[in-house]
């Protein structure tokens, strides 16, 4: 006894065992092997009673179960759920604070463009260090960290299998579900489409992955000319990706697809086809639930495809109106509405691809959309850039594709002012940590104009440039 603390000698040092059953230094009392009394023997152990042992045992476990549990929720980073980690992980019994839960939900379109394409030879005139595909890559993930803090739902095409593997990690660890289809050549390492959305956020109910060029399927083939566009439309292999989501917040459900239409704007009758196939097949997959299609559609906007999409009819004498023929017709029942046309200053934006491939003139024009059903209402778009400068074709140091990532927060149900007294956090995917919802759900605060800027290559002043610049995590 040492001032009436008891002193435990072992052959291996010396320990003091405090009055709440713990002790002083960080080594334990060496316990024979055996791991009974005589083990006790073996450690040198001298003359210390029993209660003595039991209580310094049961005071070390207790005292790291405190320990760990201290570890865990001190941290903010992982307590407000801003840790991305997968090892974050969320205790309702000692974090019980209700999350903000909002209706609004971000969703996010880019074609990231193929590695396989991005080489010297096809971009002749950029920069040969943007077409390094690692540099893009970190600068493609610091661009999606981004709209993963918004909580965002991404629809991404051109997605190379080089890219995909590594990618489902990044989402992965990010709790984010990612659902992928690859479809392409083997010369563009089978490129194809993804969509990934926060798992804390939305319930998956029901997925779809379909070929829509099958639905041509029942037309028999013909030599005839006027069935050209039939034939050459049959033979496109594009995928498109369906996901019937639940809010967990609000237990409402909506759908969001993702298409990248074939770039055959030299037959612009294929491109209505599949304009009319791809809006017939997401709105069979949706039914009466809200929709939202987005992705690279490769048309411009006032095309006979877009004017299809976003009216719902073609004129019957439309040059580029594809014939009726025997167990097909034009399918004209979509009337969709784009965001940007509905939400950006100057409608649709001028561009969305600008690039400049061997010695062809550069092309500059907008391609990608998100098309919205009418049930959805538009809150906002993020701001693209409102011209082009000289030398500004893509990719540069500031964007990593070809395309712009365009994105736009939508309503999909409406306005909805209360959430759901018991969110569903019960019903976590299977092998789906929980994670901490407090401040992971918590969107930014927009500006009152409502608009989201990014950086452009010298496009812009620096007063309209808005986005936020972070760390990458390459997770």
């Amino acid at each position: 006894m040492i001032n009436d603390v008891p002193v435990v000698v072992s052959s291996f040092g010396t320990q003091l065992v405090s009055s709440s059953g713990g002790t002083s230094g960080f080594r334990a009392p060496s316990i024979g092997r055996s791991g009974g009394l005589a083990g006790v023997a073996c450690g040198g152990l001298a003359l210390v009673p029993l209660r003595c042992l039991l209580t310094l045992t049961q005071g070390r476990r207790v005292q790291r179960r405190r320990r760990r549990g201290r570890i865990l929720f001190a941290n903010p980073a992982v307590r407000n759920g801003t840790n991305h980690s997968p090892n974050a992980r969320f205790d309702p019994g000692r974090e019980a604070l209700p999350p903000n839960f909002t209706s609004e939900v971000t969703v996010a379109s880019w074609n990231i463009l193929c590695p396989e394409l991005c080489n010297p030879e096809n971009f002749r005139h950029t920069n040969h260090k943007d077409l390094e595909n690692e540099t893009r890559f970190a600068r493609v993930l610091e661009q999606l960290e981004q709209k993963i803090e918004q909580n965002a739902i991404l629809c991404l095409q051109e997605l190379s299998l080089v890219w995909c593997g590594r990618l489902h990690a990044f989402f992965h660890q990010r709790q984010y579900t990612f659902v992928t289809a690859n479809y392409g050549i083997p010369k563009h390492d089978y490129m194809g489409v993804a969509v990934a959305f926060p798992s804390q956020v939305f319930l998956l109910e029901e997925a779809k992955i379909q070929k829509v060029a099958d639905v041509l399927e029942t037309i028999p083939h013909s030599e005839d000319q006027k069935d050209e566009a039939f034939n050459l439309s049959r033979g496109r292999r594009n995928q498109m990706i369906s996901l019937r989501l639940r809010h967990r917040g609000f237990d409402k459900e909506f759908v969001v697809c993702t298409y990248h239409m074939p770039c055959a704007y030299e037959h612009m009758k294929v491109m209505v086809i599949h304009a009319s196939i791809c809006a017939k097949c997401a709105f069979e997959f949706a039914g009466d639930l809200p929709l939202v299609l987005a992705g690279d559609f490769n048309f411009r906007p006032g095309s006979a495809p877009y004017e299809l999409l976003t009216t719902g009819k073609l004129k019957e004498d439309h040059e580029h109106r594809p014939v009726d023929v025997e167990g097909w017709s034009l399918w004209q029942e979509c009337q969709l509405r784009s965001a940007y046309a509905e939400k950006h200053p100057q409608g649709e934006p001028p561009f969305t691809n600008y690039a400049w491939n061997k010695d062809e003139e550069p092309f500059v024009g907008t391609l990608d959309y998100i098309f919205v059903s009418k049930q959805t209402e538009v809150v906002s778009v993020e701001r693209l850039p409102s011209s082009v400068t000289q030398g500004g074709h893509l990719p540069t140091e500031k964007e990593p594709s070809d395309h712009l990532l365009i994105s736009a927060t939508v309503l999909p149900f409406g306005t909805m002012d209360e959430p759901l007294s018991q969110p569903l956090w019960s019903q976590q995917p299977k092998g789906i940590m929980p994670v901490s919802p407090s401040a992971s759900l918590r969107r930014p605060k927009q500006r009152e104009d409502s608009f989201q800027g990014r950086q452009f290559g010298r496009s812009f002043s620096r007063s309209f440039t808005r986005r936020t610049d972070v760390e990458v995590d390459s997770g």
